[in-house]
């Protein structure tokens, strides 16, 4: 039996201003026609022209539009959504996103968290 991928999945840390949100991006794949079916079941008629963001901290909140986050993650979550999206192939799993950076507020990106406490 050959292994089917039916989504690519990242972890990432979004940064911007005092705040730091580890989110999950789902890139959704069709591998054959019954996943190419449940995905347009579920409104996604392309799925790869998708990218689906979930906030893993506090209540989980999963969107697949940069401008459905809202007034209170519009900035931060919006912005990033709109960064995973457009730059998918670049990122890695672990990667930071940072808004500031992206939005041109500060000349270099941030840290991962994790590296910034483990070096001395």
């Amino acid at each position: 039996m050959t292994e089917r991928l039916t989504a690519v999945t990242k972890l990432l840390e979004v940064r911007d201003r005092m705040t730091l949100v580890s989110v999950l991006a789902i890139r959704p794949c069709s591998g054959d026609e019954a996943e190419r079916y449940l995905w347009g079941h579920a409104g996604y008629w392309e799925p790869e022209a998708y990218t689906i963001v979930v906030k893993l901290e506090g209540e989980l909140e999963a969107h697949d539009d940069q401008f459905d986050w809202g007034p209170y993650n519009g900035r931060t979550l919006g912005q990033a959504h709109r960064y995973i999206h457009e730059h998918w192939d670049e990122l890695a799993s672990g990667d930071v996103v940072d808004v500031e950076y992206v939005l041109g507020e500060v000349a270099a990106p941030k840290q991962q968290q994790q590296q910034r406490l483990t070096v001395r």
